[in-house]
């Protein structure tokens, strides 16, 4: 038995270390900074100015970001998989940052937030987002979702959608858009358009719902961006009487969102 479970734990190590690869942060900051995967810290601590740490994962995407204890880095998303080994995450003293509220990543100050970037765009999230990625059952598409949650119960959502062969233009983004109706939810008919976003297509739609007795109004643009990638940008929130939630003031709302959005 002993044999068998030493072998085991040998097959284990092998397996870990040849679907792995390595993750090195670079503090190029002048301020003491600790890193975060998917927002938990990394390493033994802080990171000391012009230092760096080091770490193996396992296959995957992970979104990796850095605190100076009062706010949060532009999150940066890694993916290791057979093509790519590594990633190198650097923080410098130009690097966007935005409100951090964990009292558990207390360490030193630093700059006002700009503009998030991420892999195909930049946005002005309200607070740090939670990223997942999502495969269909056919393999033929992927959707990495970043989300983030502000005050009042605000949503704000960004969907990267890689799929196979897909037409740039309306019908595209139409179809998005007549599909993404949830249960409960009905498409304003009054409030759909179409256009074009930094010379892209895309498809508007306003979808109102009641959840446990709450109006709550979400506004969506699906954007084309070639034939293989389309971006979603969404936000959803309660639609009271108190403002920004009546619908002028929400619409102020997610406009004040939406124009943030560039794809790069």
């Amino acid at each position: 038995m002993r044999k068998f479970l030493a072998a085991m734990t040998l097959a284990l190590a092998f397996c870990t270390s040849a679907f792995a690869g390595t993750i090195t942060y670079y503090n190029r900051t002048s301020e003491t900074v600790r890193f975060l995967r998917d927002n938990a810290p990394v390493g033994p601590g802080d990171v000391m100015p012009g230092g760096f740490t080091q770490e193996t994962v396992g296959y995957g995407s992970y979104l990796l970001s850095a605190t100076d204890g009062r706010q949060y880095a532009s999150g940066y998303t890694c993916t290791i998989d057979a093509n790519n080994s590594g990633c190198d995450y650097t923080v410098s003293s130009g690097s966007a940052f935005i409100g951090n509220n964990n009292p558990n990543l207390r360490t030193v100050n630093y700059t006002p937030v700009s503009q998030l970037q991420f892999p195909g765009f930049s946005v002005d999230f309200s607070s740090q987002p939670q990223v997942e990625t999502f495969r269909n059952d056919a393999n033929t598409s992927t959707r990495t979702v970043y989300t983030a949650i502000g005050n009042e119960a605000v949503e704000q959502v960004v969907v990267v959608k890689v799929d196979h062969d897909i037409p740039v233009d309306y019908t595209s983004s139409d179809f998005y858009r007549d599909a993404d109706v949830n249960t409960g939810e009905t498409l304003a008919t009054n409030r759909n358009s179409q256009g074009l976003y930094q010379g892209h297509p895309y498809s508007y739609g306003c979808y109102t719902s009641t959840v446990n007795g709450v109006d709550v109004i979400r506004f969506s643009r699906f954007i084309i961006v070639n034939s293989r990638t389309a971006i979603f940008i969404v936000m959803a929130m309660p639609n009271s009487d108190n403002a920004p939630k009546t619908p002028t003031g929400a619409f102020q709302a997610w406009q004040d969102f939406e124009n943030t959005l560039n794809i790069q």
